[in-house]
């Protein structure tokens, strides 16, 4: 699986902490989850700079194109700014599967195409086998 995880940028240490998590893991049936995002990554310092939000804009549509499933991790999401849901939309528009880890904080995250889990420790017992 190829997954692009999405949230507030306020959560970029939860998302990282995730992924790091998840690359220890495999699924039930057998996968390694590889990501494509890198945007948890990006200089907060940079981010009024409407050059670099651009290229950071671009970059994160190449790295959604590359995956074939969407994680929004919403933690801490209740008054959450479009970027994620942008990511949402644009996941389902080009039919990727998308899950949502946390709170469901949009009205479409109630749709039946929509996996749910109601908090990241749910998603890791549902997804990834038990360690011994």
């Amino acid at each position: 699986m190829k997954a692009y995880v999405a949230s507030r940028f306020t959560n970029r240490i939860l998302v990282a902490a995730f992924m790091l998590k998840c690359r220890t893991m495999r699924t039930k049936s057998g996968e390694q989850i590889l990501f494509t995002n890198t945007w948890h990554t990006d200089d907060s310092g940079r981010l009024s700079d409407h050059e670099y939000q651009r290229e950071c804009a671009v970059r994160d549509l190449r790295q959604l194109d590359e995956s074939d499933t969407i994680i929004l991790l919403t933690e801490e999401c209740h008054t959450t700014p479009g970027g994620m849901h942008f990511e949402a939309g644009y996941a389902y528009v080009w039919g990727k599967r998308l899950i949502v880890v946390g709170p469901r904080v949009h009205i479409f995250y109630h749709m039946d195409c929509v996996e749910w889990y109601p908090s990241i420790q749910e998603y890791f017992t549902s997804v990834f086998e038990a360690r011994p």
